[in-house]
């Protein structure tokens, strides 16, 4: 048998009123906006891009690497790099409609673990019907010494600063393969 707690009507009473007496600003937000779709942006088009934290010192910055999705897909993606003939998978993830998502960010010691590097993904739509797309296996092989050059960062719609951008697949179109 188990023994009822004895306490008084006050405190039990206290008790509720401390459980109800929460603050709307405390309970977590539930709600997600849709990503919104644009015009032309049912073709994927897909971006690896590399950006320097600080493109005046380019001798001696770190970079910051992005995969853009540049569609009204969603992409479940994996971000990979080789050696030799073993694959390593840096980064998995999925990113929305017509966004950007921050991979890693590395410095010119780390740069040749980026000379051969391959991004693998699925596009697909959430809640509605789409036109399927087929698996994408972008093989990118990468020159360091682009790294060094100031040229190679170019000006671009997807960051206010210069970027070395490397073209996945465009309008439906493959550009580097495996």
């Amino acid at each position: 048998m188990v023994e009822a707690k004895a306490t008084s009507v006050k405190a039990a009473l206290a008790a509720d009123d401390e459980e109800q007496e929460t603050e709307p600003a405390d309970k977590p937000i539930t709600f997600k906006a849709k990503p919104e779709e644009r015009k032309g942006g049912d073709k994927l088009s897909a971006f690896l891009a590399f950006v320097p934290m600080n493109v005046k010192e380019l001798m001696e910055t770190r970079f910051e690497t992005y995969l853009v999705n540049d569609s009204n897909y969603y992409l479940r993606y994996t971000y990979l790099t080789a050696e030799g003939t073993a694959w390593q998978v840096r980064a998995e993830g999925e990113i929305e409609p017509n966004t950007k998502e921050f991979i890693e960010e590395f410095g010119r010691e780390d740069l040749n673990q980026f000379e051969h590097c391959c991004i693998q993904f699925i596009a697909y739509k959430r809640d509605k019907h789409f036109l399927l797309k087929s698996p994408v296996n972008a093989d990118v092989r990468m020159d360091p010494v682009k790294f060094y050059k100031l040229h190679a960062f170019r000006e671009n719609p997807f960051f206010e600063q210069p970027a070395l951008i490397y073209t996945l697949i465009e309008n439906d179109i493959q550009k580097v393969k495996l």
